[in-house]
C-alpha cells in the first residue's frame, strides 16, 4: 500500500495475475426491475467476450428478458424497457436462460460494474429457479477496483440531502473520469458493458503505473543508509479499540508498531533511515517476546519499559 489509500496495487497485481491466465474476460451487465434479487426480475442480460491482451471483442450477446408482471414507471423512465419492447423483443425466461447458459462457461472470468454485490446475485438466482448452479473461475468487480485506482477527489459529486462533496464511483462518473463516455448509452446493459470494458483498461493501465511508482519508491527507501537507532523506551498506548500501538521512543525520534493496521510506522523522525530490523529484534529482546502480535499483548501488561 502507498501512502495513498486508494492507490491499493495488491488487487491489480491479483487481476494482472488472473488475466495472465485466462485467454478472455466476460463483461456482463443487468438491467432489472428493482433491486432485489428475490422478488424483481431480470428484463435485460448483455455481455461480451473480450480478449484484453489484443484488446478486442471474440463476442457478443443482447438479450431482453419477458417479465411476469408490468415493469413499473420508474424503471422505465430509468432504462426505458416497456412492457411493449418485451412483448416484441423479449425471450421467455426459460430460453433466456438457455443463452446465457451457452454463453457463460464454468471456466471463464467474469466481470462487471458492482456485480459482487447486485448482478451475480440476480443471475444465481435465476440459474436456482430452474435448477441450475452459477459457476464461473472468477468474478471480478470493476466498481470496486475503481476505489483502488481512482482519486476520490476525481470523482467527486454534490450531496443533495447535506450540500457537500463527497466521491462517487457510479460507473457515469468514473467513464466520465477517463473521458470515454462518448456515444454510451448509459442504463442500457450493452451501453454499461462496453463503458464498463473502456474504464477496465484504463484502470489496468494506472494500475500498472501505481506499481511502477511502488517499484521506484521502494528501491529509493532502500538505496538510504540506514542508522543504528539507540532505544529509549517502550510504551503501551490504546484509548480505543481502534486505537492500539507500542511505542518505541529512541535517538533518532518515536517509532510505533500499530496493533489495528499491523505494521510500523513513524510518530516522528525517518522511518526509512535506520535500520528498522535491528531496532525491532532490540525491542523484542527488551520486552522478552518474538512477535508484533505477543509484543503489544506483554506491553498491555507491562505499560512502559525504560531502557536508558
Amino acid at each position: 500500500m502507498t501512502d495513498n489509500k486508494w492507490k491499493d496495487t495488491s488487487r491489480t497485481k491479483e487481476i494482472l495475475s488472473i488475466l495472465d491466465n485466462t485467454d478472455s474476460i466476460v463483461f456482463y451487465d443487468l438491467e432489472t426491475t428493482g433491486i432485489s434479487y428475490k422478488k424483481d426480475r431480470i428484463l435485460q442480460f448483455a455481455a461480451t467476450r473480450y480478449d484484453m491482451k489484443n484488446e478486442m471483442t471474440l463476442d457478443k450477446i443482447n438479450l431482453f428478458i419477458k417479465c411476469p408482471f408490468s415493469v413499473p414507471e420508474k424503471i422505465t423512465e430509468i432504462n426505458h424497457i416497456t412492457d411493449e419492447l418485451l412483448e416484441e423483443e423479449g425471450l421467455d425466461e426459460e430460453v433466456a436462460i438457455e443463452e446465457i447458459r451457452n454463453f457463460i462457461h464454468e471456466s471463464d472470468v467474469i466481470a462487471g460494474y458492482n456485480n459482487n454485490t447486485f448482478d451475480d446475485n440476480f443471475i444465481k438466482q435465476l440459474y436456482e429457479e430452474y435448477c441450475y448452479e452459477f459457476k464461473v473461475k472468477e468474478s471480478i468487480d470493476v466498481y470496486k477496483y475503481a476505489k483502488t485506482i481512482v482519486p476520490p477527489e476525481s470523482v467527486l459529486i454534490k450531496d443533495e440531502k447535506t450540500g457537500k462533496n463527497k466521491p462517487s464511483y457510479k460507473l457515469v462518473i468514473v467513464t466520465g473520469y477517463y473521458h470515454c463516455e462518448e456515444d454510451i448509452l448509459f442504463h442500457d446493459a450493452d451501453g454499461d458493458v462496453t463503458a464498463t470494458i473502456e474504464i477496465f483498461k484504463h484502470l489496468i493501465q494506472d494500475g500498472k503505473n501505481y506499481i511502477e511508482e511502488e517499484k521506484i519508491k521502494e528501491k529509493a527507501r532502500k538505496d538510504i543508509p540506514r542508522q543504528d537507532a539507540k532505544l529509549l523506551s517502550v510504551s503501551y498506548f490504546s484509548p480505543s479499540i481502534n486505537l492500539r500501538r507500542v511505542y518505541i521512543n529512541t535517538d533518532q525520534g518515536t517509532f510505533f508498531y500499530d496493533d489495528v493496521n499491523h505494521e510500523w510506522r513513524a510518530k516522528n523522525g525517518n522511518i526509512d533511515s535506520i535500520d528498522m530490523e535491528a531496532l525491532k529484534k532490540k525491542t523484542f529482546d527488551v520486552v522478552g517476546v518474538s512477535t508484533e502480535e505477543d509484543l503489544f499483548k506483554e506491553m498491555r501488561k507491562r505499560n512502559k519499559i525504560r531502557v536508558a
